[in-house]
């Protein structure tokens, strides 16, 4: 262990939903510290997902898989950090009624977009690790295509990958065993 980990000090405060960290004595790493922080927000509040969109348009197949990533969170600080981080976009969406909180949105979408972040973040990740590892699986397929054509296997493929993800989400949704 390096002499700068003797001195550091972390302390996570939950106040109100904010999650703040307090490090010292850990410039070098504080990027990665950021990151660490990032994954542990993935693993609470993100949505990784491999949609299967109809489209005559852009496949020959009649279906396109995209990759996405969304972060939802009332609180505008966080999802600014993640924009910092990563890149993406954000948006304000409106409460649904007058009792309901505006919320703020972080997203990615695409393989040139997602593959970056969940390199990054995967590491760290416990809970949405199997999702992530889909969607970077998906991610170097479209890489390695380079944009040609699908064959009928590749697009099974990618079918197989929507169908995997889509059980995952089916096994963690509330009133079910892990």
């Amino acid at each position: 262990v390096g002499a700068a980990w003797t001195e550091v000090a972390v302390v996570t405060c939950i106040l109100l939903g904010r999650v703040a960290v307090i490090v010292s004595g850990m410039e070098a790493d504080s990027y990665q510290m950021k990151i660490a922080w990032a994954a542990g927000f993935f693993d609470g509040e993100a949505h990784i997902d491999l949609r299967a969109i109809r489209s005559e348009r852009y496949s020959r197949h009649g279906v396109r898989h995209t990759p996405r990533i969304v972060l939802a969170q009332t609180e505008q600080l966080s999802i600014g950090q993640l924009q910092k981080l990563f890149g993406g976009s954000t948006r304000l969406r409106k409460g649904a009624s007058g009792n309901h909180r505006a919320i703020w949105e972080w997203y990615v979408s695409g393989a040139r977009s997602c593959q970056p972040v969940l390199e990054k973040v995967l590491p760290h990740l416990i809970v949405k690790r199997a999702e992530a590892e889909i969607v970077l699986e998906f991610c170097q397929q479209v890489q390695a295509k380079g944009g040609k054509p699908l064959t009928a296997a590749e697009f099974e493929a990618r079918v197989d990958m929507s169908d995997r993800m889509q059980a995952l989400r089916d096994s963690h949704r509330p009133g079910r065993s892990y």
